[in-house]
């Protein structure tokens, strides 16, 4: 899956509108996978988040996890910014505060308001796709519309815990509170 995941990589990351043409051969969660890892390069944290220069990037996922082994492949030795990256599946939100990246899952849908006031101050980038998630606080929200996944960004969400989107991340996403991109 190495050049497979390279060009994937590419593609959903300065192409995003090929993804559709591309749906057949990419499942919807090897390209929320692709994003997610995409996250950790376009997404800054405080040096406060980690607790040594070398701490890893820690993804963690909350709920049923639709990714099955494509995130975990997808991420298999690779590091940003000298921090190896780490995926963990999660069972409670305590264990939730050492991650970096928290993908909740859909089946957490009736959850989100206690687990987003649970992390509320801690500079972890919240990432979800389900309906009302970045209406509850969430600060990515998958949607996927005619079989191309797009982004939803509450970017005052992500400042507020000193998160820092890059606008690269941005350009390719609805931001809360602005007009949505065709």
């Amino acid at each position: 899956m190495g050049a497979l995941a390279a060009a994937m990589l590419l593609i959903v990351t300065l192409f995003p509108g090929l993804i559709e043409s591309k749906a057949a051969e990419f499942s919807e969660y090897q390209v929320k996978a692709a994003f997610l890892l995409n996250f950790t390069r376009y997404v800054d944290w405080p040096k406060s988040s980690f607790a040594k220069a070398d701490s890893p990037l820690v993804i963690c996922i909350l709920g049923q996890d639709r990714f099955g082994e494509d995130l975990r492949t997808l991420i298999a030795d690779k590091s940003i910014e000298g921090r190896k990256l780490v995926l963990h599946k999660v069972d409670t939100i305590e264990q939730c505060r050492g991650c970096q990246i928290l993908f909740v899952s859909q089946s957490e849908k009736f959850r989100f308001a206690d687990i987003l006031q649970k992390l509320k101050g801690l500079p972890v980038l919240t990432v979800g796709d389900t309906d009302g998630f970045i209406a509850a606080g969430g600060m990515i929200n998958f949607k996927t519309r005619a079989e191309r996944v797009r982004l939803e960004i509450n970017r005052a969400a992500a400042e507020k815990v000193g998160l820092k989107i890059s606008s690269k991340l941005l350009q390719i996403a609805d931001v809360a509170g602005e007009e949505p991109r065709r």
